[in-house]
């Protein structure tokens, strides 16, 4: 008979080829980078500030899973390699979701106290507008 024939070609040896994929993780660490030391500074809530790196982080691993998983780990000569990488970057992407969700709940609570703080700083002007006004009228 024959070899049995494929309905869709293989892959060549990588997905992608090494340059660009290293130029745009050139920039991610370029930005990131950035950013890094953007969140340094003291307007930046701490704990928002150490999950906001962790998203960094995450996101830099998943980005060198990617590279290696698209433009340096051939599949079908390194399939465990492949595996892992993908696995990696998988897990990677969930880690960055869940700090993004850490995130929302940290901004949703520092707003909320942010909130409170000037409902409390209102409420005391209003009172001591309300002592005041009563002062002048007992005058």
């Amino acid at each position: 008979m024959g070899e049995a024939t494929h309905p869709l070609p293989t892959l060549a040896a990588t997905m992608a080829p090494l340059g660009p994929m290293l130029g745009v993780a050139v920039v991610y660490v370029a930005l990131a980078t950035w950013y890094w030391r953007r969140l340094g500074r003291g307007s930046v809530p701490n704990p928002r500030r150490i999950c906001r790196r962790w998203g960094l982080v995450f996101g830099g691993v998943a980005l060198g899973a990617i590279v290696a998983g698209t433009a340096v780990v051939d599949s079908t000569t390194m399939p465990i390699s492949y595996l892992a990488s993908w696995c990696i970057v998988g897990l990677s992407v969930l880690a960055v979701t869940v700090t993004a969700g850490v995130d929302v709940l940290l901004t949703t609570l520092f707003y909320r106290e942010s909130l409170q703080r000037h409902m409390l700083r209102d409420a005391q002007h209003l009172r001591q507008a309300m002592e005041d006004r009563e002062d002048r009228n007992v005058e």
